[in-house]
């Protein structure tokens, strides 16, 4: 296999980092946002000796298992790998993930169920972005570049509150500046201890003096 090269697949299972696993003429396949089940249509990324990236062109046939994503920006994005199946299903991956782990490194065969999270969305209490252009984004999969944000499903409200107050003062903040946001709730303490430095303090001077801004953020 090379890059570019298009093949067509059946994925297996997922796998340790969130990706579906598949096989190219016995040759492993790993594809970012595959579901066990998927047949796709997919175009090598990239190619190591044992095994290479492919992403999907095209959902010939659709897993049982996966759901339309709830965020507009799933499948671009970094922060999420598995929305397009239901939570049931997550945890069952995560609960075989942490079995294979247990047995392959500690001959442990014995794991706890994983508890279900009361909130399957609005649980996360901080998020990292960074400005551009005049707004804020998230980085694309397995990538540095930037993709806009106007808010965040997995995030706490307050969080998302604070996205919609920070885009009226973006324009001000120096591009490729890293905002970290969280949660009203959160406690001080765990503010990063470098979150003084120079450019804060310009960044803050400027925000602060056109909104106010509600929650706690610091520039990294």
């Amino acid at each position: 296999m090379k890059p570019k090269d298009r093949h067509t697949v059946i994925v297996e299972k997922i796998v340790f980092g969130g990706a579906g696993l598949a096989r190219v003429s016995g040759q492993v396949v790993f594809i970012d946002f595959a579901i066990p089940g998927d047949e796709l249509e997919v175009e090598i990324v990239d190619a190591k000796k044992d095994f290479a990236r492919g992403r999907i062109v095209k959902i010939l046939k659709s897993s049982p298992q996966r759901i339309e994503a709830r965020c507009k920006y799933f499948g671009t994005c970094g922060g999420c790998d598995w929305q397009n199946v239901n939570y049931e299903t997550q945890l069952n991956y995560k609960q075989e993930l942490v079995e294979q782990i247990f047995a392959n490194k500690l001959g442990y065969h014995q794991v706890a169920r994983i508890r279900p999270s009361p909130n399957q969305w609005n649980y996360r209490n901080r998020i990292q972005l960074k400005t551009f252009g005049g707004q804020l984004h998230y980085s694309k999969k397995r990538s540095h570049d930037l993709m806009a944000v106007a808010n965040c499903p997995i995030a706490q409200d307050s969080i998302n509150e604070q996205l919609s107050e920070w885009k009226v003062v973006a324009s001000n903040v120096p591009d490729q500046t890293r905002l970290e946001l969280r949660a009203k709730d959160l406690s001080s303490a765990s503010r990063r201890p470098d979150q003084k430095n120079d450019q804060q303090r310009m960044v803050n001077k400027s925000a602060q003096r056109d909104s106010n801004l509600s929650g706690s953020t610091s520039v990294i």
